[in-house]
């Protein structure tokens, strides 16, 4: 750890950072108390908190992505929320969705995909959301399931999963699945393919016309002797998907929270266990070739060319991954909290450490 820097607000230590983007020498974290926190990293040896960004968009942030000199963060309440930071140091708010307004539904959106003006939402309370980004406004939403974890778009598509999250009304067969969505129209998205899957999925990922969907057991499945499977889904005909192969995770990743594909290698970080290799080269016949114990807890990953970097709780680690079947532990560095998430740019890693 070459430099750190304690965030403050209100004279007070803030905890909950829970997504970052580094862009230009700065670090923006989304923070689920605070709103938007901006950090010079020009110099790493001495990084310095510059601004925060709090009023408009206060309650807990899920995710942030960048779309050019703009950043979206979706947070509770009020949905999508839209900042310029043209200059990092001094971001400008361009509005939201809503306000918070109690008894209003409650938006919930923890991943955003975003392509041609418009922001596709993976939604735990309201579904599959499209917001068009110009005037952040809700245009579209699938209502049915009501509980979305994650989103992948590729071309017209996007690919979700759904999950159990709570008990809701609607669809009680089909809750935890994975979904295809046509969105060559995004004010008018369409379901045209599902296919009903045992499990939740935190994380997916996809790559010609494959789409991987790795189960996560919930805390309350923990003690109920479940098989978990890293599901490979043949999306060639998106109206018809169907799983093409399985392999299964249970003694090595129960609760796969990330994903990172390298080459034909798919690595699933684990937030209990550590990561597992499987090797896709034939994709009908996956194989679990490596269960790597030395960094366990793992929250999220970087990888660059052939280094896998780690946030794994209250450690940083660096992985040498050259040799995807004997991944090798190069580095690591305790952090003053909880490492929760992870990104690389411009030869430097920045963490996100939630408290």
């Amino acid at each position: 750890q070459v430099g750190g820097t304690p965030l403050i607000i209100f004279s007070q230590s803030v905890p909950g950072q829970r997504q970052l983007v580094a862009r230009g020498g700065k670090v923006l974290l989304a923070n689920q108390n605070q709103g938007m926190l901006v950090v010079d990293a020009s110099n790493p040896a001495q990084p310095a908190q510059v601004a925060s960004f709090d009023a408009p968009l206060s309650g807990a942030a899920f995710d942030a992505v960048v779309d050019g000199s703009k950043v979206y963060i979706t947070r509770d309440f009020i949905g999508v929320g839209g900042v310029e930071v043209q200059d990092p140091a001094m971001p400008v708010f361009l509005g939201s969705e809503a306000s918070f307004v109690k008894g209003a539904p409650v938006r919930t959106t923890w991943k955003l995909a975003l392509q041609g003006g418009y922001g596709f939402g993976a939604d735990v309370n309201l579904g599959f959301r499209v917001v068009e980004l110009g005037s952040l406004k809700q245009v579209a939403r699938i209502e049915e399931p009501r509980s979305w974890s994650s989103v992948a778009l590729d071309g017209s598509l996007a690919y979700g999963a759904t999950v159990e999250h709570d008990p809701k009304d609607g669809d009680p067969e089909a809750k935890r699945s994975l979904r295809v969505v046509d969105i060559s129209d995004p004010p008018n998205p369409r379901q045209v393919g599902l296919l009903k899957m045992e499990n939740n999925a935190h994380a997916i990922a996809v790559r010609e016309g494959i789409v991987f969907y790795p189960d996560y057991l919930e805390i309350k499945q923990d003690a109920q002797n479940i098989q978990t499977f890293l599901h490979l889904v043949d999306v060639l005909n998106p109206e018809n998907p169907v799983e093409l192969s399985r392999v299964e995770t249970t003694g090595g990743c129960p609760h796969a929270s990330s994903i990172v594909l390298k080459g034909a290698y798919v690595i699933l970080g684990e937030q209990q266990l550590g990561l597992c290799v499987i090797d896709a080269t034939d994709p009908k016949n996956p194989t679990l070739v490596t269960n790597w114990r030395d960094a366990p807890t793992i929250y999220d990953m970087a990888l660059v060319e052939d280094r896998l970097f780690l946030a794994c709780y209250a450690n940083v680690v660096a992985v040498d991954l050259s040799d995807p079947l004997a991944p090798v532990l190069e580095d690591m560095t305790t952090t003053p909290g909880l490492a929760y998430g992870i990104a690389a740019a411009d030869d430097r890693i920045y963490v996100a450490d939630m408290d």
